[in-house]
């Protein structure tokens, strides 16, 4: 009630009430289809790509200002960590012996994972249904969402790191500041993607249940995945050196 649609140039613009409708210039951008205002206390604005125009709507159109700013800053977390990926990936490797000895490196690393996620796995399948049957099933599905999140952020840190190594004493041989930047950047990696994925984690879970108390499930799992990963990767790193 009280919103219209309007559309101009092939361009849709949905706003909640007049004065809150589109300001001049922004139906001009080209290869821009969406203008949203969302309730008259949270307006937001979007201009994308056609093709994921209504995946936003549908996303955004019901959520509070606080979860809106926050699933964007974890958006941006990913996307930054993601550009930080691909700026080590493009650094060289260094020569034969070297990509010898980082292979060897990776194929430890993939091994240690597979199997401390194997282990884990089990345990937290018993752990899933312990909660949904003596506590909520909301409950033990925030607990997957947060042991997957967990898990992820995990693996694409550590791919990313086995693989900065490497890059970090190759770029020393131009310098410190060069390896400093490599082995840094690498680094981050791992934490934008811990903070990416709790703050999307966290924001869209209760966003769709309306409950804080499941978060505590999120939470649990989130911390059991890294747990684990502190323990078993420290002894595992100290079993390699």
């Amino acid at each position: 009630p009280g919103s219209y649609l309007v559309h101009t140039n092939n361009r849709a613009v949905s706003a909640v009430r007049q004065k809150d409708f589109i300001q001049p210039g922004w139906n001009d951008h080209r290869n821009s289809t969406l203008f949203t205002g969302l309730r008259p206390d949270a307006y937001y604005g979007v201009m994308m790509p056609n093709g994921i125009s209504l995946f936003f709507v549908i996303l955004f159109s019901s959520m509070p200002t606080v979860l809106f700013w926050a699933t964007v800053s974890g958006l941006l977390a990913l996307g930054y960590g993601t550009y930080l990926i691909r700026w080590i990936i493009a650094l060289p490797a260094g020569d034969g012996k070297m990509k010898g000895i980082s292979l060897a490196i990776q194929e430890g690393a993939v091994a240690f994972l597979s199997r401390q996620y194997k282990v884990v796995a089990g345990i937290g399948a018993v752990l899933f249904l312990l909660i949904g049957a003596a506590l909520s099933w909301t409950m033990a599905f925030g607990f997957l969402v947060g042991a997957v999140c967990s898990a992820l952020a995990g693996v694409i840190g550590m791919h990313v790191s086995v693989r900065a190594n490497v890059r970090t004493a190759e770029a020393a041989k131009s310098g410190m500041p060069q390896a400093l930047a490599v082995a840094v950047r690498g680094g981050t990696v791992t934490g934008l993607f811990v903070v990416g994925f709790g703050l999307l984690s966290v924001t869209l879970f209760y966003w769709i249940v309306g409950d804080v108390a499941p978060l505590i499930g999120l939470a649990f799992g989130g911390s059991l995945i890294s747990v684990f990963a502190r323990l078993g990767g420290g002894i595992f790193t100290k079993a390699a050196d």
